[in-house]
């Protein structure tokens, strides 16, 4: 009890502090700058600091003092990373204006100890207008818009939630099929571009709900060429099919006989699994290429019958359709364009 009440106490103090010093997230100068970068801060918000505050901060002028903003900036990173600011805080943070990602999960300002960059080719960004789309069915998680907008991109969200509202986002309504679960329905909308999306576009990038746009995401359009149709995240802990599906019998999630059942069925058609393993957070796709088609029919086809995580299925999936795919070397959940946050059950 008093270990929690230490927490609100410092939890507390942040917001304080925080409140303070939120003019000099206005200032552009590198002291200020280099302070958040050495504490941690997401690069998204060491290159665009006014952002935390959706520009909302009051135009009067304040003197920077650095020795002020050293010791306040380390004391709202420390509470942070112990995760002393939640529950009822977050209303506070809200009320000193700061962007409702950002208080709705303090945790997307940093991210800097697990980021990683990702190095993206030199090559021309197509013409033709971008879809980036997202999908949330149900009332698992909370969208939030994107801090920063591409150019030449939409961004359209399918949902069956009336009561999402989005400034970035234009959301599209959609009907789930009741017979399959929630999860099933996301499945559907995410592999199945080729179906769902308009037939205005050529190009998409599937982004999953749990991921907040923080930079231009549409750099990774530069992975697809001539001889990488579908382009893909490495996963972050395994290599291999068979080592993430001992991940799962060891974290008792899915039904051991069932993953077995699939992975020897894999092998058996011939599929070695020595190709790398991917994680599908994030998928850009020139999704009416024939090839790719056929890889998202077989993947999601796949799921259909193993529906437990896609990811079991989608390098079989490319195996199979002998589709031109890339993987890219780094996190899907930390980028200098995205990050992961928390799903709204897990305030």
């Amino acid at each position: 009890m008093i270990k929690k009440q230490v927490k609100n106490i410092f939890g507390f103090f942040a917001i304080i502090l925080l409140q303070t010093i939120k003019r000099y997230f206005k200032n552009d100068n590198k002291p200020f700058i280099n302070l958040l970068l050495h504490n941690g801060f997401h690069p998204s918000v060491v290159n665009n600091p006014s952002i935390v505050f959706n520009n909302n901060i009051s135009a009067a002028p304040t003197k920077y003092i650095h020795s002020y903003a050293k010791f306040a900036i380390k004391i709202i990173s420390f509470c942070i990373r112990k995760d002393f600011c939640r529950n009822w805080q977050w209303n506070l943070f809200r009320n000193i204006g700061l962007l409702p990602a950002y208080s709705y999960d303090a945790i997307l300002m940093l991210g800097r100890y697990k980021y990683t960059e990702i190095k993206i080719p030199e090559a021309t960004l197509p013409e033709e207008k971008i879809l980036i789309y997202s999908v949330m069915i149900g009332d698992y998680d909370v969208i939030f818009d994107p801090v920063f907008v591409s150019d030449n991109c939409d961004y359209i969200l399918f949902t069956d939630n009336v009561n999402i509202k989005a400034k970035i986002w234009k959301v599209h309504l959609i009907q789930p099929d009741k017979e399959y679960p929630d999860k099933w329905n996301v499945r559907y909308y995410k592999i199945l571009a080729h179906k769902v999306l308009p037939k205005q576009y050529k190009y998409s990038m599937y982004v999953d709900a749990s991921i907040f746009i923080c930079g231009d995401i549409r750099q990774l359009l530069k992975f697809i060429n001539e001889d990488s149709k579908f382009v893909l995240f490495k996963h972050s802990a395994n290599n291999t099919l068979l080592e993430e599906i001992d991940a799962c019998i060891k974290q008792k999630s899915i039904n051991k006989e069932i993953l077995l059942k699939q992975y020897n069925e894999y092998r058996l058609n011939g599929f070695s699994d020595n190709s790398g393993l991917a994680e599908c957070g994030i998928l850009v796709r020139d999704h009416n290429d024939p090839s790719v088609k056929n890889a998202m029919d077989i993947w999601f086809s796949e799921y259909d019958k193993y529906p437990m995580r896609d990811q079991l299925s989608i390098m079989y999936a490319v195996w199979k359709s002998n589709v031109d795919y890339t993987i890219i070397d780094g996190s899907v959940w930390n980028n200098q364009f995205s990050v992961v946050k928390r799903h709204k059950n897990d305030n």
